[in-house]
Protein backbone atom coordinates (compact mmCIF):
# COMPACT_ATOMS: atom_id res chain seq x y z
CA UNK A 1 0.00 0.00 0.00
CA UNK A 2 1.62 3.29 -0.84
CA UNK A 3 1.57 6.86 0.79
CA UNK A 4 -1.58 8.07 -1.28
CA UNK A 5 -3.30 4.92 -0.35
CA UNK A 6 -2.53 5.24 2.67
CA UNK A 7 -4.22 8.60 2.84
CA UNK A 8 -7.28 7.42 1.24
CA UNK A 9 -7.69 4.63 3.80
CA UNK A 10 -7.19 6.73 6.81
CA UNK A 11 -9.61 9.38 5.52
CA UNK A 12 -12.52 6.75 4.33
CA UNK A 13 -11.69 5.39 8.24
CA UNK A 14 -11.99 9.07 9.91
CA UNK A 15 -15.56 9.34 7.89
CA UNK A 16 -17.36 6.27 8.87
CA UNK A 17 -16.23 6.47 12.64
CA UNK A 18 -17.22 10.21 12.84
CA UNK A 19 -16.06 13.35 13.74
CA UNK A 20 -16.19 12.41 17.94
CA UNK A 21 -13.95 8.83 17.51
CA UNK A 22 -12.06 10.27 14.61
CA UNK A 23 -10.86 13.28 16.70
CA UNK A 24 -9.21 11.51 19.17
CA UNK A 25 -6.70 9.75 17.28
CA UNK A 26 -3.70 10.44 14.98
CA UNK A 27 -3.16 9.03 11.81
CA UNK A 28 -0.51 6.67 13.16
CA UNK A 29 -3.03 5.44 16.06
CA UNK A 30 -5.61 4.41 12.86
CA UNK A 31 -2.39 2.87 11.02
CA UNK A 32 -2.26 1.04 14.52
CA UNK A 33 -6.03 -0.53 13.40
CA UNK A 34 -4.94 -1.25 10.06
CA UNK A 35 -1.95 -3.16 10.94
CA UNK A 36 -3.98 -4.94 13.74
CA UNK A 37 -6.37 -5.89 11.07
CA UNK A 38 -3.57 -6.98 8.46
CA UNK A 39 -1.79 -9.28 11.52
CA UNK A 40 -5.12 -11.28 11.76
CA UNK A 41 -5.12 -12.09 7.90
CA UNK A 42 -1.91 -13.27 8.36
CA UNK A 43 -1.88 -15.08 11.24
CA UNK A 44 -5.15 -16.26 9.64
CA UNK A 45 -3.55 -17.27 6.70
CA UNK A 46 -5.76 -15.04 4.14
CA UNK A 47 -2.70 -13.15 2.85
CA UNK A 48 -1.46 -16.05 1.07
CA UNK A 49 -2.20 -16.72 -2.42
CA UNK A 50 -3.97 -20.02 -3.60
CA UNK A 51 -4.15 -19.82 -7.18
CA UNK A 52 -6.62 -23.20 -7.09
CA UNK A 53 -8.93 -21.21 -4.87
CA UNK A 54 -11.30 -19.53 -6.36
CA UNK A 55 -13.80 -18.69 -3.54
CA UNK A 56 -13.09 -15.52 -2.09
CA UNK A 57 -12.58 -16.02 1.93
CA UNK A 58 -14.90 -15.16 4.08
CA UNK A 59 -13.99 -12.31 7.10
CA UNK A 60 -15.59 -12.64 10.42
CA UNK A 61 -15.80 -8.80 11.75
CA UNK A 62 -16.35 -10.19 15.07
CA UNK A 63 -13.09 -12.52 15.28
CA UNK A 64 -11.13 -9.20 13.55
CA UNK A 65 -12.24 -6.93 16.38
CA UNK A 66 -11.62 -9.50 18.76
CA UNK A 67 -8.33 -9.89 17.84
CA UNK A 68 -7.28 -5.57 17.58
CA UNK A 69 -8.80 -5.23 21.19
CA UNK A 70 -6.29 -8.49 22.69
CA UNK A 71 -3.56 -6.56 20.94
CA UNK A 72 -4.76 -2.92 21.76
CA UNK A 73 -5.36 -3.74 25.19
CA UNK A 74 -1.72 -5.52 25.42
CA UNK A 75 0.06 -2.24 23.66
CA UNK A 76 0.77 -0.35 26.91
CA UNK A 77 1.67 2.63 24.63
CA UNK A 78 -1.78 2.77 22.53
CA UNK A 79 -4.30 5.84 23.04
CA UNK A 80 -6.93 3.59 21.55
CA UNK A 81 -9.89 3.05 23.73
CA UNK A 82 -11.19 -0.23 23.52
CA UNK A 83 -15.07 0.28 23.01
CA UNK A 84 -13.73 2.55 20.03
CA UNK A 85 -11.63 -0.45 18.44
CA UNK A 86 -14.75 -1.91 16.54
CA UNK A 87 -15.92 0.69 15.13
CA UNK A 88 -12.13 1.74 13.49
CA UNK A 89 -11.79 -2.07 12.68
CA UNK A 90 -15.10 -2.21 11.25
CA UNK A 91 -14.35 0.76 9.28
CA UNK A 92 -11.65 -0.39 7.45
CA UNK A 93 -13.25 -3.71 6.99
CA UNK A 94 -15.73 -1.41 4.32
CA UNK A 95 -12.57 0.20 2.68
CA UNK A 96 -11.19 -3.37 1.99
CA UNK A 97 -14.39 -4.42 0.79
CA UNK A 98 -14.87 -1.18 -1.25
CA UNK A 99 -11.79 -1.16 -2.92
CA UNK A 100 -12.45 -5.19 -4.13
CA UNK A 101 -14.86 -3.78 -5.57
CA UNK A 102 -13.32 -1.13 -7.83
Amino acid sequence: MDLLEFDDNISSIRQRVGEDISAKYTDDDIIDIIDCVYDYYEINGLLDIDISDDEDEVIDADDVVAYAKKMISRDKHSRIALDDVEPLVVAELKYEEEQEEL
